[in-house]
């Protein structure tokens, strides 16, 4: 067979029940559930990685669920005195379920570095400040050095929610620690094994 031929198979969707029914398994679900709802709001954290993080650029990218948001334009960054932040945004991936593109699943967020350390990003209404131009990702990392590495980190490190990143489904379908009600015993294992 050649390429041409197994490439056109690896693109036609294939019913899976025939198959499974030969190996004697049966499907117990077979409707997709239903994505969890999704705020219109998240809270992050920022934690500057050194002196030269005052007035950095925080560049992270954002993951959304599915339907969450169809506009990065109607992103806004408020620190927490309520004051909005210039930002700039650029959309990462899309949701692409049942071979349909949909709504954005991540999006490259980029504001500088405010005084404080929680920023609330929105989308309810269109932004009022804007950056310009996406701002080069090498400007918003530094080299770390150690004693037998190097490796570049964030100027500004973006702490996400855990509930965020379960109802993104950034990692597909996940609980936080604090839903895990099937198994706490492992959470408790992996807190008792790393600290902070």
């Amino acid at each position: 067979m050649n390429f041409l031929c197994l490439l056109l198979l690896a693109q036609t969707p294939v019913d899976p029940k025939p198959i499974l029914e030969k190996l004697g398994a049966a499907l117990k679900v077979v409707e997709r559930p239903a994505a969890p709802k999704s705020a219109s709001s998240v809270t992050v954290t920022l934690v500057p990685q050194g002196e030269e993080s005052a007035k950095a650029v925080v560049s992270f990218g954002l993951p959304f669920g599915p339907g969450a948001l169809s506009d990065d334009r109607l992103i806004r960054a408020t620190d927490e005195s309520g004051k909005e932040l210039a930002v700039y945004t650029e959309p990462l991936a899309h949701w692409w379920i049942d071979e349909k593109k949909g709504t954005l699943r991540s999006v490259l967020v980029q504001f500088e570095a405010p005084a404080s350390r929680k920023v609330t990003l929105s989308w309810e209404k269109p932004r009022t400040a804007s950056r310009e131009k996406r701002t080069p990702t090498a400007e918003t990392r530094k080299i770390q050095s150690g004693e037998d590495f190097e490796s570049h980190v964030p100027k500004v490190l973006v702490l996400l929610p855990p509930e965020w990143l379960c109802a993104s489904r950034v990692a597909w379908q996940q609980v936080s620690a604090a839903d895990n009600n099937a198994a706490p015993w492992f959470d408790q294992h992996l807190s008792d094994q790393f600290t902070g």
